[in-house]
């Protein structure tokens, strides 16, 4: 399926949680992965690219190496690569319009915590900007987020409501500035047994059913703290 329509005519999707975050968090994804989204018989699904791009060594690889997001969307593809496609494209091609309809939302939804990109990244200094601006704004709600946007996260000044977790793979980052971590557990780095893991997935990656709304510690993450996580699907 190719979908790429008009700028103009997509407007951005949000969510009200899901079955592994719980059903308070208000949410806005984008594309993950970094080349174009195929299933097992090479078929695109979508004709615009991944927001991940100098994330990862090739999407592929990622994928290989258990990314949650890639393997989330393929499965759920017919209600996911729409919804994330027209963000995706609106964040690209009308990134004030995306922020004005994302206000609009925040300012309706009865959700005390906001998360960008459950699936994707920020696409672009600019997209990391306008959320920053938007946490600021809307002091009230918890905003949290994954990240491998070291460098940009760097730029600007920390804010109390808006919590960025850097995703940490094999060393990927030294993280300078004491950003709260969460750490992908591959099972190679005997170092992270001693490591906090996220409760939702036991060693083995099998979910336990706990959700994040049972936890919170991502949400609100203190600096310096480190979570480790099970490779999952």
């Amino acid at each position: 399926m190719c979908y790429s329509p008009n700028v103009n005519d997509v407007h951005i999707h949000t969510g009200h949680g899901n079955h592994k975050i719980g059903p308070d968090v208000l949410t806005c994804s984008t594309l993950p992965g970094n080349d174009l989204l195929k299933n097992k018989a090479g078929k695109i699904y979508t004709d615009v690219h991944g927001t991940c791009h100098g994330c990862c060594e090739g999407c592929n690889g990622c994928e290989q190496n258990g990314c949650y997001a890639i393997n989330y969307v393929k499965r759920y593809n017919i209600s996911c690569i729409p919804a994330y496609t027209d963000n995706t494209i609106m964040i690209r091609r009308d990134l004030e319009r995306f922020f004005w309809e994302l206000h609009k939302d925040i300012e309706k939804a009865k959700e005390p915590i906001v998360r960008p990109n459950i699936s994707g990244e920020m696409d672009s200094f600019e997209q990391y900007v306008g959320w920053w601006e938007t946490a600021k704004k809307y002091t009230e709600k918890q905003f949290y987020n994954y990240t491998k946007r070291f460098a940009w996260l760097e730029e600007l000044p920390p804010l109390d409501n808006f919590v960025n977790n850097v995703s940490i793979f094999k060393g990927n980052y030294d993280n300078p500035k004491g950003y709260p971590e969460f750490i992908f557990d591959d099972g190679t780095d005997p170092s992270l047994e001693k490591v906090f893991h996220c409760p939702a997935v036991a060693k083995g990656g099998k979910p336990t059913g706990i959700k994040c709304n049972m936890c919170r510690r991502c949400e609100y993450a203190k600096p310096g703290q480190r979570t480790a996580v099970y490779k999952h699907k």
